[in-house]
């Protein structure tokens, strides 16, 4: 499963591959363990954690040989990916955006399942001819990895290989709302039947698909609407830069004096520290009972950016780290930064939610 939104969580980095950074998520080692833990419950110790080690190496083999299979595939197309995470799901390799044909898109989500399969038939070619099952179970995983990221169920594989089809016809935006609907349609019958199963792990791959297919639908639909507006179209410029050790009465003014800024920088020396937003510098000098400092209502979880950068880049780096709010400072995305630049302006997540609305006109 290749995907763009996932934010990737309680991960663990466990090297680099290709130069791609290979990241674990620690659910998957609880998977594995309680994996090794029933087919080794019978057995002593040392053929527990034997089993353990086994299955761990089957499962990582697995899932990174598919999703490093996209990844390639997109670096041929000079799209790069900035890591692989294994999941107890199956895998994400997040590549980076791009304007691609619908035939690169095609392209790089059968690549997954391409590897998978071609896995798998090679393992039960060997296990013929070799005693044990290690490569039979091989085999039978990546049958089980290929023919199941097939499922036309976006955002697997099966339902970006059915967007790309669509792209042609009626366009991405339209084809990735289609595509998303029969995911949800899907994912709803997979849950349906986990509950009637008693099936735990089916209903949780269902719940996931349902959420991903509509967060991926949401972030292209989003991105029609932007287009190719840039960062500047949407900040808030700076008039006034305040130092950690200001009195926060002067803050207070100086908001209340610009009806527009709804943020403000905060520095020390000259670095910037966050931003302070105007509802908490407000409501904060009703309170009075207790002296309050700017560094107690300071956000320090910020973006940067420059102005004249795309803004779908910008929100690709707010969505990763959680961002509400990013500093801009003048300039392109190329211009070297020799730390004396000022900042230009202030971006604000509900800046941009704004401008989304503005542009629900769009035709998608």
């Amino acid at each position: 499963m290749s995907t763009l939104f996932i934010k990737m969580r309680w991960s663990l980095t466990i090297g680099r591959l290709a130069g791609i950074p290979i990241k674990v998520h620690v659910t998957l080692f609880v998977m594995i363990g309680l994996v090794g833990l029933f087919y080794g419950r019978n057995s002593d110790p040392v053929t527990t954690l034997l089993v353990t080690l086994l299955v761990a190496a089957l499962v990582f083999g697995s899932v990174l040989l598919h999703e490093l299979g996209h990844a390639l595939v997109a670096r041929r197309f000079k799209i790069g990916t900035r890591e692989i995470v294994l999941l107890p799901i199956g895998g994400a390799a997040l590549i980076e955006d791009a304007d691609t044909t619908p035939r690169q898109d095609l392209l790089i989500a059968f690549a997954g399942p391409a590897v998978s399969l071609m896995l798998a038939a090679a393992a039960w070619a060997l296990s013929a001819v070799s005693s044990g099952n290690t490569l039979v179970r091989f085999a039978q995983l990546n049958l089980i990895l290929g023919l199941g990221n097939l499922i036309p169920a976006f955002p697997l594989d099966g339902g970006r290989i059915l967007r790309a089809a669509l792209t042609g016809w009626m366009g991405r935006v339209r084809a990735t709302t289609m595509a998303a609907k029969l995911g949800r349609f899907i994912a709803v019958g997979l849950v349906v039947t986990a509950f009637w199963e008693g099936d735990l792990w089916l209903g949780i791959i269902g719940a996931f698909i349902y959420v991903a297919a509509t967060s991926e639908e949401r972030t292209v639909i989003i991105r029609n609407i932007i287009g190719e507006r840039l960062v500047k179209d949407v900040m808030m410029p700076v008039r006034r830069i305040f130092g950690l050790t200001d009195d926060l009465h002067t803050v207070a003014d100086a908001l209340r004096q610009d009806s527009g800024a709804r943020a403000v920088p905060v520095t020390f020396g000259e670095r910037i520290l966050g931003v302070l937003y105007r509802e908490p510098v407000l409501a904060a000098l009703e309170l009075g009972d207790r002296p309050i400092q700017l560094r107690d209502l300071l956000d320090r979880n910020v973006a940067v950016a420059v102005a004249d950068s795309p803004l779908t880049e910008l929100l690709t780096i707010m969505g990763r780290t959680r961002a509400r709010a990013a500093i801009v400072y003048p300039g392109a995305p190329d211009d070297a930064d020799d730390g004396t630049r000022v900042p230009k302006g202030v971006v604000l997540i509900d800046n941009v939610i704004e401008e989304i609305q503005r542009g629900k006109h769009a035709e998608f």
